[in-house]
């Protein structure tokens, strides 16, 4: 079984990327159409590259 990973996002960066994913879903491209779009992504990779930080530092 793998591990969960848990993210937290504010309310507007989950709106935000849920209509990017949604639009995904329905045209199959990844467009950035909004600079909000853009920047939940990048804080979205910050959480993620956070989060997987402190989990291989606690491999060690």
């Amino acid at each position: 079984m793998s591990k969960r990973v848990e993210i937290k996002l504010t309310e507007d960066e989950a709106w935000v990327l849920f209509e990017f994913v949604r639009r995904f879903s329905d045209s199959d491209k990844l467009d950035i159409e909004e600079q909000a779009e853009q920047r939940a992504l990048w804080n979205l990779c910050c959480t993620f590259e956070t989060t997987f930080h402190l989990e291989a530092s606690m491999r060690c």
